[in-house]
Order: C-alpha cells, then sequence, then structure tokens
C-alpha cells in the first residue's frame, strides 16, 4: 500500500481547514488523497482522524508517536495512512517527506495502540418477565477500555473494546432488602447479540385461608417487615418483584390481631405461599337448668370488653359466629330476666352457656301441647305433664285406699270377754 505524505507544515491543524482557506501550496498536496477519501468513505474517515489526534479514546497516539521519534509533520500522514488501510484505501505519496518504511514501523506501534469498539446503545437488565429494572447495577471484566453509562430504567449503553471475553455482572436491590445477582460470559458481539441479562426476580403469589380452607378477604400482608397490602376476595395478594432464592417472613393480620405468620424460601419453583390463619367459626350452646335448649336466647361475641357480633339461637338453642378472628372472647347469652357468660379462650370453637331456667308457664288453653313461649322457645312437653299428674293421682288413690283398710280392720274387731273363778 502505498501512503502520502503532508510536506512541510507549520501544524496539524492547518491541514484540517477546508481546501479553499488552505495555502495552496497545502491544497495542492493535499486535494487528491483528501478528495478521494471523502468520495469513497465519507466524512467519517476525518472524524476519526480528529479522534485520534485529540486522543479522544484515550489511546494517546500522538505523544507515542512523538515519544517514538516521529515528528509533529509526520503523524498527520500516519494516522491517514492508518485510517486508510482500515478501509481498504489506495493512496498516493506525493512528497518524500516520509519514507515507506517510516510508514510501516509507525503503523506497527498503531496496531499496539488503536483498537475497535463495539458499542451497544441499550443493554437491558430485566426480570423473569421481562420488565427492566430500574435502579440495577451493571459491571464488566476486564473493566479496561470499557464504557458504561446508565441511560434510565435498568438501561445501559455499554462500550467494549472489540476482541477478547468479558464477564457482565448485574445486580438488582429489592424494596425488600434482598439482592438478585446474575451474570454472563461472552465476546462483545455475543453480548451485543443478548442485548440484556435476566436476573431471579419474580412477582410473588400469597394466599391467605382459615382453619377449613376458605379464602381470607381484606386481610393485611406484610412482606419482610413491608406492608403490601391486602387480600382480594379469593384471599390473594400478590408481591411484584421478589428476588428469589431468598427467604422472607410474612405476617398477616386482621382487625388489628395478627391472625398468621411464616418464613418462606422462594426459588424458580416456588414463587407461591399459603398461609393458613387463625380464623375459624364459633357455635354457643344456650341450654336451661334441665338441660333444655333455648331457642331465640340473644347471644353476644365479646373481645376486649366490646361486642364485636351478636345473634339469636335456632330451635336447637344454637348460635354460630362465622370466621371470627381467633382471640379470647367472652360469649354472653340472655333470655328475658336471665342471663350468663361463658370463656371462649384463644382457639376453642365451641362454648356452652347455662341459664337458671327450670320450667316454663304454660296457659290454660295450651295445656297438653308443646308450648315455645315467643321470646323462650322452651319445648314443654305434653307427655312430661301427663305423666306428672298421673304419678300424683296414683299417689292419691293408693293414700286413700290404706286408709280405707285401717278403718275398715278396726270395725271387724270384737270384745273378748275374760273371766276368772277363784279356786
Amino acid at each position: 500500500m502505498m501512503a502520502f505524505g503532508v510536506g512541510i507544515r507549520k501544524s496539524f491543524d492547518l491541514l484540517l481547514q477546508p481546501v479553499w482557506v488552505r495555502p495552496v501550496w497545502v491544497a495542492d498536496f493535499q486535494h487528491i488523497p483528501y478528495i478521494y477519501l471523502r468520495k469513497h468513505y465519507g466524512t467519517k474517515i476525518h472524524r476519526d482522524m480528529i479522534r485520534l489526534w485529540a486522543g479522544v479514546d484515550e489511546t494517546h497516539v500522538k505523544d507515542r508517536l512523538l515519544g517514538e521519534g516521529f515528528s509533529i509533520d509526520e503523524i498527520p500522514a500516519i494516522l491517514y495512512s492508518y485510517l486508510a488501510k482500515q478501509n481498504l484505501a489506495w493512496l498516493f505519496q506525493p512528497s518524500p517527506d516520509i519514507s515507506e518504511e517510516r510508514i510501516a514501523q509507525a503503523l506497527t506501534i498503531l496496531q499496539e495502540l488503536i483498537v475497535s469498539f463495539i458499542v451497544i446503545d441499550r443493554f437491558v437488565v430485566m426480570d423473569r418477565q421481562g420488565r427492566p429494572l430500574d435502579g440495577a447495577r451493571l459491571s464488566i471484566e476486564p473493566p479496561s477500555g470499557v464504557e458504561i453509562s446508565y441511560v434510565s430504567g435498568g438501561v445501559f449503553r455499554l462500550r467494549l473494546p472489540a476482541s477478547g471475553t468479558y464477564r457482565l455482572r448485574a445486580e438488582w436491590t429489592s424494596p425488600y432488602g434482598t439482592t438478585a445477582k446474575e451474570f454472563i460470559d461472552g465476546t462483545p458481539a455475543e453480548l451485543q447479540s443478548k442485548n440484556s441479562i435476566t436476573l431471579p426476580v419474580e412477582d410473588i403469589t400469597i394466599k391467605t385461608v382459615d382453619l377449613d380452607g376458605r379464602p381470607v378477604a381484606d386481610a393485611f400482608v406484610r412482606f419482610a417487615g413491608k406492608d403490601v397490602g391486602s387480600t382480594d376476595s379469593q384471599g390473594i395478594i400478590i408481591v411484584r418483584q421478589v428476588p428469589l432464592d431468598h427467604s422472607y417472613v410474612i405476617i398477616v393480620t386482621k382487625e388489628g390481631i395478627e391472625i398468621g405468620s411464616d418464613r418462606v424460601q422462594f426459588t424458580t419453583s416456588r414463587t407461591s405461599a399459603t398461609i393458613q390463619a387463625g380464623i375459624y367459626d364459633v357455635t354457643v350452646l344456650v341450654k336451661g337448668a334441665a338441660g333444655q335448649p333455648i331457642q331465640g336466647a340473644l347471644v353476644e361475641l365479646i373481645r376486649g370488653g366490646t361486642t364485636i357480633a351478636r345473634t339469636r339461637t335456632d330451635d336447637g338453642g344454637r348460635a354460630v359466629f362465622s370466621r371470627v378472628v381467633g382471640s379470647d372472647y367472652i360469649v354472653k347469652a340472655t333470655y328475658e330476666q336471665f342471663s350468663s357468660t361463658a370463656s371462649l379462650p384463644k382457639g376453642m370453637r365451641n362454648a356452652v352457656v347455662t341459664l337458671d331456667i327450670k320450667t316454663a308457664r304454660l296457659p290454660e288453653e295450651t295445656r297438653g301441647t308443646v308450648v315455645t313461649p315467643e321470646k323462650q322457645g322452651i319445648e314443654q312437653s305434653a307427655e312430661t305433664i301427663i305423666m306428672g299428674a298421673a304419678i300424683g293421682a296414683a299417689l292419691l288413690l293408693t293414700i286413700v285406699f290404706m286408709v280405707s283398710r285401717f278403718r275398715a280392720g278396726r270395725r271387724r274387731r270384737k270384745p273378748v270377754l275374760i273371766s276368772v273363778e277363784g279356786s
């Protein structure tokens, strides 16, 4: 390949001036290669020339060539020859100011200094669903000659030397204090084709159910110390973008009471968890002193001195409170002037309340039938009444019969005269 000389000039700055403003002797020397390169390779080759001259890429080519004994007048011709060779251009050598041997020597030095680069304008750090991770961090090993700039929203711009193999590391720290990390190896061309790196970050599904397996709605969930919201009608809440391969503490509360908790290790094969909450149904049986069920009694469920629910007993004397938050309760049963309470410790699902009601007064017109008073609802059987009356009648007849027999016996007795004669 032929290279061109530049002749004697005062500075390279003069060379960068347009042809029409340069001295004639400079224009005559330079117009052939200048026009040739511009025609075939456009202005890019001149921009590259300026970058090399100014040391934009931190290669410090000019200083190195000066240190190797090349003059300031020789360096422009050397740089143009290097760029022409890179672009397979043919240049003339219109001046003997620099020899072919000198050009070859300089090009050997440039090959060691100047490295071509690959630019990746958009390299994305994303989660397993392909969403960019805002605030991600990126590093490359070895770092020599590498430029990394953060664009926005998990997107980076990379500039790497075109040769060699690199390890690219990415990491992202979540609001829950855990960090996801990943790395990939490859040449700059391979990294450019991948264009992204995926971290082990995924959405987590948490479902809350009661002791009977029913979903618990409107329960507040605290995930790794952060309030993440409340469960929906299906007892489910989604926690977004959680780094995997870490364990997290989950606490569920309802009505200000903790109803369930667990520590769960999430992995790529486990991205959901079910929390069993201390919520259950409570059944209260209200009965009288004789054990008879009391229908229609008012039953109150009391926690911390406050009534949180109330209902009435059915015909079996039972009152049911559904989906009660596990806690210590007092149950109170009331019927007319009668009232009683019972303790219901946390976790106990059944209670019995006894009222001091022994029987029910029956109106004359309803004797011999089962009576359910308007409020009381005590079942008084006709059989019990008849049996009592029969026993009373039999006892009375027995007493009358015994008295009659006693009197009849006394009437049948006659006096006996005893005579005693003396001798």
